[in-house]
């Protein structure tokens, strides 16, 4: 799903892909944006649920929400994603573009 978005956003005005940017950043919870950081960063389950504070089932959920909004399903198609979306959001579209 987010691939599929991607290749429309290349085809698309540089407004539209800047609002498919902002429903993206909207769609996440500062919580799940917050878990996805920690995850890009090498942070385990465990740790992110002590750095947060919070029961690990808590941690699994949010990360089992984020996977299902982006539509991924690994561990490794969640860090792919992460770092797209990092790329949208330094608005360096043109580095995606020779990436995917």
């Amino acid at each position: 799903a987010l691939f599929t978005s991607l290749n429309g956003t290349r085809r698309t005005t540089e407004r539209t892909g800047n609002l498919w940017e902002l429903h993206q950043n909207c769609m996440l919870s500062p919580t799940e944006r917050e878990i996805l950081r920690f995850m890009s960063n090498g942070y385990s389950m465990p740790q992110i649920a002590d750095q947060l504070e919070r029961n690990i089932k808590t941690i699994r959920a949010h990360k089992f929400n984020v996977m299902s909004k982006l539509g991924v399903s690994s561990d490794a198609g969640l860090l792919d994603a992460a770092d797209i979306l990092l790329y949208l959001r330094a608005g360096d579209a043109t580095a995606l573009q020779h990436r995917v």
